[in-house]
């Protein structure tokens, strides 16, 4: 893959995040036995730390934020080990849907980044 301007990353990203929250379905590109990290923020954690550091923060804003970084949906690790455990869809259910809750408000915030400060990172 060719080196995307932080532009086009943000853009990607926000497609990704919201097919995720908004679909019936989750896309066919998307594994559902991985959150959010895996399945849409992978690009910026490996080419961006400036913006990954943001994602990070947004995590943490989000009114639903669980306390722990690693886990943000509420539930924490112990939801996140038992869906993984049980080989059940992290987009499923009450915390499947909090999942895609996340998605959309990191998906917003990066809006709101890329229409004021994009060139700035």
């Amino acid at each position: 893959m060719d080196k995307l301007t932080v532009n086009q990353l943000i853009t990607q990203t926000i497609v990704k995040l919201r097919e995720i929250a908004l679909a019936n379905e989750l896309p066919a590109k998307c594994d559902p036995k991985k959150g959010l990290c895996a399945n849409a923020l992978i690009d910026i954690y490996f080419s961006n730390e400036k913006l990954w550091s943001k994602i990070q923060l947004y995590m943490c804003q989000w009114p639903k934020f669980s306390g722990d970084a690693f886990t943000p949906v509420p539930g924490g690790f112990i939801q996140y080990r038992h869906y993984r455990e049980n080989d059940l869809s992290m987009y499923e259910g009450e915390y499947g849907q909090l999942r895609k809750e996340l998605a959309l408000y990191i998906a917003q915030r990066l809006e709101t980044l890329q229409e004021t400060i994009v060139y700035a990172i």
